[in-house]
């Protein structure tokens, strides 16, 4: 999911727009328990102080681009 992500932020010249964060949620429950995430691969998008968008699984770059259009430039 890592290199589609980085696909999709790279064709959009967006690595700036994106702070990305890696959890273990073995290590972190409290985060996983906290966002919602009961399966990984989980992209949670965090805009403002709530979770604008959820991408659960494993998706393609197209499914990942317009799940985050709305984000890209």
């Amino acid at each position: 999911m890592e290199a589609f992500v980085d696909q999709v932020l790279q064709a959009r010249r967006n690595h700036q727009t994106f702070r990305r964060r890696k959890v273990d949620i073995d290590r972190r429950p409290d985060l996983a328990e906290r966002f919602g995430i009961h399966d990984a691969p989980t992209i949670v998008v965090v805009d403002g102080d709530r979770v604008a968008r959820r991408i659960e699984g494993r998706v393609g770059v197209d499914v990942l681009r317009s799940e985050l259009a709305d984000w890209l430039r």
